[in-house]
């Protein structure tokens, strides 16, 4: 079993989850992608953090239409930093920060 702290590098206190790890090799999606195309049929939760892990916001993405809810997100001042999430089994997908 192996674990990944999804604050680690932007918070001091760690959060661990479980990892899925791919079957076969496969290679990392860029940095600088935009949002996963493979990802927009499932629904997300995106969740809007201040430093000090405040959840500031939520926004749930069912239609794959996820720019505007980041938009939306980002458009707050207070918000460093955006984690999206599989809505249906709750995993952490990944981290967008802000540019």
């Amino acid at each position: 079993m192996f674990t990944y702290d999804r604050f680690a590098g932007v918070e001091s206190l760690p959060q661990p989850g479980p990892v899925y790890i791919h079957a076969s090799a496969c290679e990392r999606y860029p940095e600088n992608g935009s949002f996963p195309d493979e990802l927009r049929s499932s629904p997300r939760t995106l969740e809007a953090y201040s430093r000090g892990r405040h959840l500031l916001a939520q926004e749930y993405v069912a239609d794959g239409s996820m720019e505007p809810a980041i938009d939306r997100l980002f458009a707050r001042p207070d918000v460093d930093y955006v984690q999206v999430n599989s809505t249906t089994a709750g995993c952490y997908t990944f981290r967008i920060e802000r540019g």
